[in-house]
């Protein structure tokens, strides 16, 4: 009689232990799935940024945020270009004529604002980056050097120190016009995306750009 109870207590326990290792085996392949898969991904995610622009974008995993944005230097150059720019300034007064022409040498370099927002949000299923950034804008215009090729006074009509300011501001504004006229800009963006795509292609990930305009970044860096 006392062995149907034991038998019955040792298949209880083999069904209780039977149980309990499903229960585990479920509960580790959740958390490798759902956790440490993708909070791995993050991490190689984030550790690709640093390496190849040395810094660290807000990581997401859908929209939990994993990693917060770590920035040690305020922008990120991607391009650079030399320029050549020319000014001519004219003034007659009273018959007599005063001439300026100025040529100048600069250095244009053109990136990304890290002061705004730049986000990688994860999606699992289907699996893809989504690559939150703000536009390139041009960070800097050096002038190199500046030759003045006339400089010119009228008999009683004289260039005085205001006006070779104001002709060296215009010759700055000209660089700055046609730097932005040049495909400068779009020429960062496309050598970013290249470099994300190439972090992403380690991870088996798509990419997917999302740029944001100067508002919503602006909104985006101030909340």
């Amino acid at each position: 009689m006392t062995d149907k109870p034991d038998k019955f207590s040792r298949r209880l326990l083999a069904l209780a232990i039977a149980i309990s290792l499903v229960v585990a085996t479920v509960t580790v392949s959740t958390y490798i799935v759902f956790y440490k898969i993708p909070h791995q991904l993050a991490h190689e995610v984030a550790d690709g940024f640093r390496s190849a622009f040395n810094f660290q974008p807000q990581v997401k995993i859908n929209d939990i945020v994993v990693l917060e944005q770590s920035v040690p230097v305020a922008e990120l150059a991607m391009e650079s270009k030399r320029v050549l720019a020319q000014h001519v300034y004219e003034s007659t007064w009273a018959y007599s004529t005063k001439t300026m022409e100025l040529y100048g040498v600069f250095t244009a370099k053109a990136g990304f604002d890290l002061k705004q927002p730049f986000i990688v949000r994860i999606q699992k299923s289907p699996p893809k980056l989504f690559v939150h950034l703000p536009e390139p804008k041009l960070l800097s215009l050096e002038m190199d050097n500046y030759h003045i090729l006339r400089d010119e006074d009228g008999y009683w009509n004289k260039i005085d120190a205001t006006e070779r300011e104001a002709a060296m501001d215009h010759l700055k504004t000209n660089a700055r016009q046609k730097v932005l006229a040049s495909p400068l800009l779009s020429e960062s963006k496309a050598e970013l995306e290249k470099r994300i795509q190439e972090i992403a292609a380690k991870t088996g990930y798509s990419v997917e750009f999302e740029y944001a305009t100067l508002n919503s970044a602006t909104r985006g860096n101030q909340q």
